[in-house]
Parts: C-alpha cells; structure tokens; sequence
C-alpha cells in the first residue's frame, strides 16, 4: 500500500469521510476535522505506517498530501 493510500485509508475510517472526497489538494478544513480529530488521526497514521509523527506537524497539516509528505517523512 502507498503512503498516499495509507492516508485515506485512516482519513476514510477514523474521520469517516467518504473516500470519493479525498484527492491530494484536499484541505482538511473543508472535512470539518477539528483538533482531536487531527490527534487521532496522527496516532493512527504512526501505527498504521510505523511512523513518529509531531502532533503539531499534523495539527499544522493542510491538505491530503502534506499529511502523506509528514508521512513520508516520518519513515
């Protein structure tokens, strides 16, 4: 799986939003995700993908892909 996929595979179960509105240019404002939401979201990517992520990192996070390039950092 990439890292792309990883990501809405936790976008899409923890923050339960459809997978048809997530693209890479996504802004996770316009989910309505708010800061524990951004917190579990973080948690489950770092077990997902065997990542330590900073929670301020995803807090900052804007879009889709900043989360999978945090990822992708991370590994």
């Amino acid at each position: 799986m990439s890292t792309y996929d990883s990501v809405v595979s936790v976008l899409v179960e923890v923050a339960r939003v459809p997978q048809e509105r997530l693209e890479p240019q996504t802004r996770l404002d316009d989910l309505g995700l708010d800061s524990l939401a951004r917190l579990e979201i973080g948690l489950a990517l770092q077990n997902e993908c065997d990542v330590e992520l900073d929670d301020a990192d995803v807090a900052r996070a804007q879009t889709v892909m900043q989360l999978v390039e945090l990822v992708a950092q991370g590994a």
